[in-house]
């Protein structure tokens, strides 16, 4: 395995995995401590994807993973959305496959559907608990995204959109964004779970 200096490359400065830095930034303002999480989570994906910083059955390893908790709770300090790189990490942490893969449903990148997923995952329940979550009413969600339109040919637009699996992923994603405390946690747990045997992979 490489020294984790390496994941920098060569046209950039090395990068260590203590905290120094990163709580040096962090002091100096939200906004750049921000970009600097962003820019470490970047270079850990480049690095997850040489095969550097892995186990042997090719996932993330555990002080990666740790590190990718970090960045995402100084995110949750600061108030700020995680970035997508970040959000990108945790998803190879965690094994949630392409958590940024669109289907050819051009309604999942229109201003309805976010509202809609928006709505769906501020009613959802804990989905760590509940992985088969149901949907809310499709009526009220209908309501919320279109409150002047014809009731019943919105309601149908949302069972439309639930028939595509991505609907479903996109409310589970943007779950994850809104309780990143409970993220942790879990992460957490499967990472002190996992560790007798990831050392063993």
């Amino acid at each position: 395995m490489s020294d984790p200096e390496q994941l920098a490359g060569k046209d950039q400065p090395a990068f260590s995995l203590d905290e120094e830095p990163i709580s040096k930034a962090y002091r100096e303002g939200a906004a750049e401590a921000v970009k600097m999480y962003a820019d470490e989570a970047r270079r850990l994906l480049t690095a997850i994807d040489e095969k550097r910083l892995v186990r042997q059955d090719g996932n993330p390893d555990q002080k990666t993973k740790k590190r990718a908790l970090y960045l995402a709770k100084e995110c949750t300090v600061l108030r700020h959305p995680l970035p997508d790189k970040i959000l990108e990490l945790l998803a190879r942490c965690l094994h949630i496959n392409d958590p940024y893969k669109r289907p050819g449903l051009p309604a999942r990148n229109g201003k309805q559907w976010e509202k809609a997923v928006n709505y769906e995952a501020k009613k959802a329940p804990d989905i760590f608990l509940v992985p088969d979550f149901d949907f809310a009413p499709a009526s009220q969600v209908a309501k919320h995204v279109w409150p002047h339109r014809e009731a019943v040919d919105s309601h149908k637009t949302i069972e439309g959109w639930r028939k595509y699996p991505e609907y479903r992923d996109d409310v589970r994603l943007c779950w994850y964004r809104r309780n990143l405390e409970k993220i942790s946690a879990k992460a957490q747990e499967a990472l002190q779970r996992g560790d007798a045997d990831s050392e063993t992979s």
